[in-house]
């Protein structure tokens, strides 16, 4: 208890800092987080917090005063986020939060063979220093999707999806949307898509969304549901529908630089796509949690505009080893921008 007592008040003293600096008023929030009843081990828990209704304004585990510690002999562990340390990445500045702002905390564990992500809404109140009420209990799933994709098929979304293994996977759900906010999507399916159970062979899923408009362009989430009611999410991916008279399913419009990989979570293989603008001096590297890098998948110049260009990883290091199950980043560099994201190898 005196331990814990130490580390709120430090944390506490440099949130303090922190806003002084900033000239914010100081806000530190802790969450009690507990693995079906256990203490998840220190080096599993990563997260993301951004404020509801803009993903612009964000925090991660590795910002300043921010992070994850387990409460040994407690049953849970305590997730602690610095609020000052919000920051608008378009606008380049600091976020001043108001009482009544909603968080969301995407929170992922990953303990090989365990894998989890799932969200946590906390609403901010006046005060600087803040607690969850109760214990957010998260059960571990373990569900390999290698592929998920959809078509637009006799005015129907042909949605089709493959797992390579299910861990007690009772079944699944689908969910619309026309935007990037899987918050605001529409659960499709009136009914559980059976699942598998529990396998180690691949299974494919079909399912076909009948209820769409023409001229619209739809987000799609899967989400996986085990026996306790626990779920984890993947997606998004996107289909635009033609208008009518045109049975053609058109191209996405562009999105330029660094995309998702797919799959994500992966086992051991998986893709990385980008689109350039205009022609480039390319470098994409794959990095460790502890920011070094292990290998560099492409070091070239690419002339390649407004198409994607796929580059597939194989889960190897620049020796040919295999690398470990855990978190890894992978960062696009081009003339005057770099971008990074993250990806789970899970085996």
């Amino acid at each position: 208890m005196k331990k814990i007592t130490l580390i709120t008040i430090l944390l506490v003293s440099l949130a303090i800092l922190s806003a002084l600096e900033t000239a914010i008023a100081p806000k530190m929030v802790y969450i009690q987080i507990s693995r079906d009843g256990t203490v998840p081990p220190a080096g599993t828990i990563t997260f993301t917090c951004n404020k509801v209704g803009s993903n612009l304004i964000k925090l991660t585990e590795s910002s300043p005063n921010c992070g994850y510690f387990p409460v040994h002999g407690s049953g849970y562990g305590v997730i602690y986020a610095d609020i000052t340390q919000l920051f608008h990445e378009e606008n380049e500045v600091y976020y001043n939060w108001q009482p009544d702002d909603e968080l969301r905390f995407m929170v992922v564990y990953d303990n090989a063979p365990q894998y989890a992500n799932f969200n946590i809404f906390y609403t901010l109140g006046d005060g600087c220093f803040e607690s969850s009420t109760g214990i957010e209990d998260f059960v571990p799933l373990a569900v390999t999707l290698s592929s998920f994709t959809a078509v637009y098929q006799d005015g129907s979304s042909r949605l089709q999806w493959v797992t390579q293994s299910e861990t007690n996977n009772a079944g699944w759900n689908v969910y619309r949307s026309e935007t990037d906010i899987q918050e605001d999507g529409l659960k499709v399916n009136p009914d559980l898509i059976p699942g598998y159970g529990t396998c180690t062979e691949p299974q494919e899923y079909i399912y076909e969304d009948t209820e769409i408009e023409s001229a619209k362009t739809y987000n799609y989430w899967l989400e996986s549901v085990d026996y306790t009611g626990s779920s984890q999410s993947y997606g998004p991916i996107v289909l635009q529908i033609p208008e009518e008279g045109n049975g053609e399913t058109p191209d996405v419009p562009l999105v330029y630089g660094l995309h998702a990989a797919y799959p994500n979570p992966f086992n051991p293989e998986t893709t990385i796509q980008f689109i350039l603008n205009e022609p480039a001096d390319v470098e994409l590297s794959i990095y460790n949690i502890k920011g070094q890098r292990i290998v560099t998948l492409l070091d070239d110049f690419v002339n390649k505009v407004d198409e994607p260009v796929s580059v597939h990883w194989d889960g190897k290091d620049a020796r040919e080893r295999n690398s470990g199950s855990g978190i890894y980043f992978y960062q696009l560099r081009t003339t005057g921008r770099t971008q990074i994201r993250k990806m789970v190898l899970v085996k």
